[in-house]
């Protein structure tokens, strides 16, 4: 079996603004392929907080990490620059 991480980014996740519906999807089509998803977080617009909890997946080792949100075209949107952080 395959094992699984999601990081949905965004802060609007964290203020209930925004209803995440990519982890339930995310969840659904990785169990449904026979494979366990073993964490699911939620993380803030934050550079230091990405990379962080990137690092802690990443410590781990699940044979996959998928990441959603967090890349649209305005100033707060950093996980681009999390990959890269310090």
């Amino acid at each position: 079996m395959f094992t699984v991480e999601t990081v949905a980014i965004g802060s609007e996740l964290l203020t209930g603004e925004v209803l995440d519906t990519n982890t339930r999807w995310i969840c659904t089509h990785v169990t449904g392929m026979g494979g366990g998803v073993e964490r699911a977080h939620i993380v803030a617009d934050s550079t230091a907080d990405i990379a962080e909890v990137l690092r802690s997946c990443l410590r781990r080792r699940p044979s996959s990490i998928i990441t959603c949100g967090g890349l649209g075209s305005t100033a707060d949107d950093m996980t681009l620059f999390a990959w890269r952080a310090p």
